[in-house]
């Protein structure tokens, strides 16, 4: 009986050592690494840029994967003579936007300018899909902002070591062998942008076009966040510039429910005195040189978009 008791013990405290030593390891090395895949998405090396408080920009681009594969905050940089940084992040849920500006304000200077992306998905929150790329930061994300707006996170997940990383070999393989200096995933992100040299590809297109239609997201509980990020920002002195990036034609005109969502961000830039800047029927919408897929522009695209944007900012002159 006493021999039993003492495995027992034992396996209780090897269950409370291990796990607290694994879940540091794992989440510092994932804290030095840049990108996991090579593509952009998993966005470790923008959320260490937050958290680290080395952005400091006068202007920041906020939105979906259309804002950090669209927008290069170098040619903003150039033409604007300002300091950018892109803080855009794969999927148009909006609580997750949110959440990482509200953030990047916790540890960074507000900025003077926000270029938030606009598209026909940027009304939808996402409340029950786990979402691996938070699991190194939930400690630094406010408590507050977490229980209102990630819904998905339970509370074990912050307060039990480990449980964040259930189920997520990738990172934790990564954050091991980063954290020993086996090997390092670079950054493939230059100041938040993603350059994306491929060519064009019509999958995305076809399976569009092979449904019914598209539909515009407009979501109640996203529109009342949306409003209230942007009486944030209209409060602390920050000029909002709402910004449609082109995608491929067909998919514009494959949406349905388009204009209803227009009209709500129309609304907004008249009770915020925003401007709304729409290229969604652009000369580059037409023209496939400029994707890679329907709903995004490659390098060579994102460049040119980049150029015409900057320089239509510039006449608005708000950072005179």
């Amino acid at each position: 009986m006493k021999l039993f008791i003492k495995k027992c013990l034992l396996f209780a405290i090897i269950l409370l050592i291990i796990p607290y030593p694994a879940d540091y390891i794992i989440t510092g090395g994932l804290k030095k690494t840049g990108d996991i895949r090579g593509t952009g998405y998993t966005e470790y090396s923008t959320w260490n840029a937050i958290i680290s408080s080395s952005i400091q920009a006068d202007l920041i681009i906020n939105g979906s994967s259309r804002a950090y594969r669209h927008i290069n905050p170098f040619t903003l940089d150039s033409i604007l003579k300002c300091q950018s940084y892109n803080l855009g992040g794969t999927g148009g849920d909006l609580n997750k936007q949110y959440v990482r500006y509200m953030t990047y304000e916790k540890y960074n200077k507000k900025p003077k300018i926000i270029i938030h992306q606009i598209d026909y998905y940027t009304f939808s929150i996402s409340d029950s899909i786990f979402d691996e790329r938070f699991s190194p930061y939930l400690f630094d994300i406010d408590k507050d902002l977490i229980k209102s707006h990630l819904k998905w996170l339970k509370s074990y997940h912050l307060h039990l070591p480990l449980v964040r990383y259930f189920s997520q070999a990738e990172q934790i393989y990564t954050g091991i062998v980063e954290f020993f200096h086996i090997k390092h995933f670079k950054d493939v992100r230059k100041k938040g942008f993603f350059e994306t040299e491929r060519t064009w590809n019509d999958f995305v297109l076809r399976r569009i076009l092979h449904g019914d239609s598209l539909i515009a997201q407009k979501q109640p509980e996203a529109i009342e966040l949306f409003d209230m990020y942007l009486n944030h920002c209209v409060n602390n002195g920050i000029q909002i510039i709402f910004v449609f990036t082109p995608q491929y034609y067909q998919a514009t005109e494959f949406t349905k429910n388009k204009d209803d969502v227009m009209n709500i961000f129309r609304s907004f830039s008249e009770k915020y005195k925003i401007p709304l800047l729409d290229y969604s029927t652009d000369s580059i919408c037409y023209n496939t040189d400029y994707f890679y897929n329907a709903n995004h522009l490659n390098k060579k695209g994102a460049e040119k978009f980049s150029i015409q944007l900057a320089l239509d900012i510039n006449i608005l002159q708000f950072n005179k």
